[in-house]
């Protein structure tokens, strides 16, 4: 194994005009020692011609088709098997980086030694604008384990796509069919909880909104956007329970199913009303706003007695 060696996952159906840019963008990378492995899903457009053709040019493109269509979470859950090098992160086919990524990671790694994983800032775009980033309230340099669970639990990490992994979590890389696209953010939730790890505020790219992202696609449907979120919340508690962790990490997902709740609402305009005909797994109603807003004066009160405690504090060292 070569040191600081680097692979990079591209998992990918059917999208082979922006693959080619996702191609690239990690080609570029100033850091060098890498191999990019393309995980085609059985696409049946041009993936296969193009894909071949950047193999005979380029020797650090590593291609690997199914033979028949595994779905996205199955394609996904291939990586962990194919893992060789020190360093591994996974890339969407959709989107790219800047080619300062993999040498702003690895340098917090240089920093931060014991850390199990980094991440960089991937500022969120819509038509171009940035409109936020999801470390915003992040401090820059080192988060010790079990730091940050709950910012990651409210979907406050760095973009999983601009995440860098040590080798040693392959075994942790697991996704789960029952949340979709909003499996990665379990996953860092998860390895925040296990082990240390860095941060970088410099942009190292950016994720476009532009309505086919797979996220988006999802929340386009209020039935299997909310039987997702329903269904992580039962990941966080069983994961709670089997590591002995606080309550609270199941809390605040709740909060954020109420919010998902509301968001369908608003956008959907099916607030009272069942989510579909027949198999009816949950029934937006009113008692969702009820909830959120208790939560939000619980939340409150937390915050007030931490002021208060901080105080005392502050007090009793004068």
């Amino acid at each position: 194994m070569i040191e600081n060696s680097v692979q990079i996952f591209v998992p990918t159906y059917n999208r082979c005009s922006l693959l080619e840019l996702a191609v690239k963008s990690v080609l570029n990378q100033t850091h060098q020692i890498l191999q990019v492995v393309i995980l085609d899903n059985a696409s049946t457009d041009e993936t296969s011609k193009l894909m071949n053709a950047w193999v005979k040019k380029d020797s650090r493109v590593k291609y690997i088709k199914n033979p028949r269509n595994l779905g996205m979470i199955g394609n996904f859950n291939q990586i962990r098997g194919h893992i060789s090098s020190d360093y591994f992160c996974v890339l969407t086919d959709d989107d790219v980086y800047e080619p300062i990524f993999l040498q702003t990671a690895l340098e917090l790694f240089c920093r931060f030694p014991s850390s199990g994983f980094v991440g960089t800032n991937a500022p969120i775009r819509k038509g171009g604008i940035v409109t936020k980033t999801m470390i915003e309230d992040w401090e820059e340099g080192f988060h010790p384990k079990g730091s940050k669970i709950l910012q990651c639990a409210r979907s406050q990490h760095p973009l999983f796509t601009h995440c860098l992994f040590k080798s040693e979590l392959a075994e942790e890389f697991v996704f789960y069919e029952s949340v979709e696209t909003v499996s990665d953010g379990f996953l860092l939730t998860c390895l925040a909880t296990k082990y240390d790890m860095a941060i970088s505020k410099v942009i190292t790219g950016y994720w476009d909104l532009h309505g086919q992202n797979m996220t988006m696609l999802q929340v386009k449907n209020p039935k299997r956007y909310i039987d997702c979120l329903v269904a992580l919340g039962k990941l966080y508690q069983s994961y709670c329970d089997r590591n002995a962790l606080v309550n609270r990490l199941k809390y605040f997902h709740f909060t954020r199913i109420c919010v998902g709740l509301l968001d369908v609402g608003r956008n959907r305009n099916i607030f009272i009303q069942e989510i579909s005909r027949g198999d009816v797994k949950l029934v937006v109603g009113p008692w969702a706003i009820v909830t959120l807003k208790a939560l939000r004066a619980i939340q409150f009160l937390d915050m007030a007695l931490a002021v208060k405690k901080l105080l005392r504090k502050l007090a009793l060292n004068a």
